[in-house]
């Protein structure tokens, strides 16, 4: 009988051979669907090394623990293995934001389940338990079906049969993508019994879980929910804050309820907002399959206790009604916004080649499109068909690049803008709470409610540096109000894809190291 194979790539830390060694271990003797389990320890470490692995074995394992400065390991991290069921990307820290797996559960994660708390580290009992739960799991398909057995040079002549493969295991997998039965919890962090400043005379969301859990008959390791604080007062530019929503919403779209939790100030915040648009933005043309959504509104009893109020909307024409509304302008806008901040979909490295094309004029862009429209039509086809988006999101995509001047208003998007990609936002916290004033759907996608203050690149640096030298800076906004910045506890990282068996981060690094600063 044919083994299973599993390609295997470990980090080169003391953690990561113990974790490699321990599975091999494990996997000695080991019976997975009837069939024996064969392990391919990988040895190159590169792009191709990678594909073929994704292509041709039944399994692949990539341990993307980052605890060296060096994380050679991603060298042959690819964008291929982030939308395939039969890729488990595992690790003891944080992993890249834009570089997580479809199955989740092998390593840390900012959105929390259960607690209002972060859990920032696995230990490798931990990730072996969830490789052999995984690979033992009915939504598994083992030994996989679809391979494309073939070696390098194959490959390398016949890249249109690879690509279509590709995009065959990419679709299938998500197809099997399991649903996620939990339900999303949408509050203000200031609302948890673990936020610094917490409302001692208000209940906290934590009190709500309990009827929560009554209601939609899930458990509480099922609630789904950020913990407060790292996140929301990171000190982000507006295509970090974007970053962030998207991330959010692939996790929101998968529920099967929605709650909110709603607080006299909970319409006034962009990261709310968001995340109610995130239903409309994935299910605005098929609103029947949105996650019903409820609403749980704490309020002070006769006697002086408190209780919670529920409003349901469950009908696709009460869910309608109650989230934000998006006229065609506003949503190829906001679709070309999520574009540029959707982990799986933005180019890094041709933001700059598009704002460039952006400063044409009009009649010299449609000219240049005119000349190069086949070349970008098949560059763009092949990029588009090679990632992982709903068919749904592929067909606007095409529509877009096919028409001229639908093509011209995507170059010149506001997600393109150097104001979104280098300023970084404060939101006075104080302002914000006085005027308890909904935002809009402009405020959101261009920052410009009242209580939004842009800080240039410049202005950045400078807070940054005293950060640095002092551990705190404060700054008075031109509303009156005082905010201060201090070092974060938290530093994340970005991916960078390599070509050509180069690295294209910042100077010519695998992984960016983002030192964040916070604002209270």
């Amino acid at each position: 009988m044919k083994p299973i194979t599993i390609a295997y790539f470990k980090a080169f830390t003391p953690q990561g051979e113990e974790l490699c060694s321990l599975f091999k271990t494990k996997m000695s003797g080991y019976i997975l669907r009837g069939h024996p389990v064969k392990i391919l320890e990988q040895t190159n470490y590169n792009m191709m090394s990678s594909i073929l692995a994704c292509l041709n074995c039944d399994v692949v394992i990539f341990d993307g623990s980052i605890e060296d400065d060096i994380h050679e390991q991603y060298r042959a991290a690819v964008e291929l293995m982030k939308g395939l069921d039969h890729v488990l990307i595992v690790s003891r820290t944080f992993l890249p934001f834009n570089f997580e797996g479809m199955r989740k559960g092998g390593a840390p994660r900012f959105i929390s389940t259960g607690t209002t708390e972060y859990h920032g580290s696995m230990n490798n009992a931990e990730i072996l338990e969830w490789i052999v739960e995984t690979l033992e799991h009915s939504s598994m398909e083992l030994p996989r079906r679809l391979k494309l057995n073939m070696n390098e040079q194959e490959c390398r002549k016949k890249p249109s049969v690879v690509q279509k493969i590709e995009g065959q295991m990419m679709q299938e997998a998500s197809e099997r993508k399991e649903i996620n039965h939990g339900v999303f919890v949408s509050y203000l962090s200031r609302y948890s019994k673990l936020y610094q400043g917490q409302h001692p005379d208000e209940p906290c969301v934590e009190e709500a879980f309990d009827l929560i859990c009554r209601t939609n008959d899930v458990q509480m390791k099922d609630i789904l929910y950020f913990p407060p604080g790292r996140i929301s007062l990171e000190f982000m530019t507006e295509q970090r804050r974007f970053e962030i929503a998207h991330s959010t919403e692939n996790v929101i779209v998968g529920c099967k309820a929605f709650w909110i939790y709603e607080t006299p100030d909970y319409y006034s915040s962009w990261w709310t907002y968001g995340e109610r648009l995130s239903l409309v933005h994935s299910f605005g043309h098929v609103m029947e399959k949105c996650p019903d959504i409820y609403v749980l509104k704490p309020y002070k009893t006769a006697d002086g206790n408190w209780s919670f109020s529920l409003k349901k909307y469950l009908s696709t024409e009460e869910k309608q009604e109650f989230l934000p509304k998006l006229t065609a302008d506003q949503a190829i806008e906001l679709h070309n916004l999520y574009i540029n901040s959707n982990s799986s979909t933005v180019g890094y490295e041709q933001v700059s080649k598009m704002r460039a094309l952006a400063q044409m004029p009009t009649p010299l862009l449609r000219m240049h499109l005119k000349i190069e429209k086949f070349a970008f039509l098949k560059q763009m086809a092949m990029i588009i068909n090679s990632l992982p988006m709903e068919e749904e999101e592929k067909q606007i995509a095409f529509k877009e690049i096919e028409d001229t001047d639908s093509l011209i208003k995507s170059i010149r998007s506001y997600g393109y803008s150097k104001k979104f990609w280098e300023n970084h936002i404060v939101e006075c916290p104080f302002c914000r709470a006085d005027s308890k004033k909904a935002i809009s759907l402009e405020q959101y996608m261009f920052f410009n409610a009242d209580h939004f203050y842009p800080f240039s690149p410049r202005q950045y640096n400078a807070v940054h540096n005293t950060v640095k030298a002092k551990g705190i800076s404060q700054f008075k906004l031109p509303c009156g109000h005082k905010v201060s910045f201090g070092q974060s506890d938290f530093i994340y990282y970005r991916w960078w894809t390599v070509k050509s068996d180069v690295p294209t981060g910042p100077n010519g690094t695998l992984l960016e190291k983002i030192d964040t600063i916070s604002f209270f």
